[in-house]
């Protein structure tokens, strides 16, 4: 699935569709290690701030080898209860995932325009990591409790 999605406020949202309140607040930890994460939502700072982008959802692991690499990859986990939705604060749509468990992957390509969002589905546990993109400050955790917007 492939949308064109106008960014604004920096942001792209991933959220279960029933959440009453889906986008989340910034707090200078949130900031820190590029994304805003609490059960049921979660999102990613886009650098470029505002501006249209190509969204491209995936639901099994990338198979090509040759690609641009990510200015941007960050890997959270995701649970999907009903129905699950992406956007920004002007238009969300709805994701063709399944409930379940995932290992949701976003890779942000600055330099044309496009994101990634990968949904591995898992039976084990994910635990969020930065592969390309912020480093933490030092002794800093990862903050998985943001408080909604």
């Amino acid at each position: 699935m492939r949308k064109a999605l106008s960014i604004c406020y920096g942001q792209i949202v991933v959220f279960e569709g029933a959440l009453e309140n889906p986008f989340n607040s910034w707090s200078e930890r949130s900031s820190a290690q590029g994304f805003a994460y609490r059960p049921g939502s979660v999102s990613f700072r886009v650098p470029d701030k505002d501006g249209m982008y190509s969204v491209n959802i995936l639901t099994e692991p990338r198979r090509e080898v040759a690609h641009t690499p990510p200015d941007i990859k960050i890997v959270v986990p995701f649970t999907v209860t009903s129905t699950c939705e992406f956007g920004s604060v002007i238009e969300t749509y709805a994701l063709p995932v399944s409930p379940g468990n995932y290992k949701l992957t976003a890779e942000i390509i600055v330099g044309i325009a496009t994101i990634d969002l990968i949904f591995e589905k898992t039976n084990t546990s994910v635990l969020p990591i930065i592969l390309a993109g912020p480093e933490l400050p030092d002794g800093q955790v990862f903050f998985m409790n943001e408080t909604p917007a």
